[in-house]
């Protein structure tokens, strides 16, 4: 795969340092430089590889927000290896799915965050979201983001630093 990266011009810069390692080609390519099927006109798609799942996955924005924040999240130190992405979470009747979650030695969450794409705010409802996964989870660490806000507690305190494992 070629060294540089495709044309993003369409996807926000986010407030996270950029990944030294993410792979994105052209949705439907098997790599990059492949020339491109289809009709012209058709806008064009990419996929990323996702740093947990090892299988390529369209890029939706996001999909864009979650890649960074994994690829940050193991830059400071947490476990790639103990890193889930959209793990099921039951709170009473409902279901939902925590966007990232990464568990401790036991196997018990450590820290659940739930991603939003850059357009959308984090709002009440978001933490209200997060809230209804914490009661499932129990984590120690929580994030919402939107890639250009980052909201974080720890569990007890809130806090503008994210947490390190």
């Amino acid at each position: 795969m070629p060294d540089t990266m495709p044309d993003l011009s369409s996807f926000e810069v986010l407030n996270f340092p950029r990944p030294k390692a993410m792979k994105i080609r052209q949705a439907g390519q098997r790599d990059i430089a492949d020339k491109p099927t289809g009709a012209a006109d058709k806008p064009t798609r990419f996929e990323v590889l996702c740093l947990v799942r090892k299988k390529w996955v369209l890029l939706e924005p996001e999909e864009w927000v979650r890649q960074h924040l994994l690829h940050y999240l193991v830059e400071l130190g947490w476990p790639l290896g103990r890193t889930l992405v959209e793990m099921p979470a039951k709170f009473g009747q409902a279901r939902g799915r925590i966007d990232v979650a990464i568990l401790d030695e036991r196997g018990q969450p450590a820290l659940i965050a739930e991603c939003k794409a850059p357009s959308i705010a984090l709002t009440q409802a978001t933490l209200d979201q997060l809230g209804r996964y914490q009661l499932d989870a129990k984590a120690h660490h929580l994030i919402a983001t939107n890639g250009q806000q980052h909201l974080v507690w720890q569990y007890g305190k809130s806090t503008t630093q994210f947490p390190s494992p």
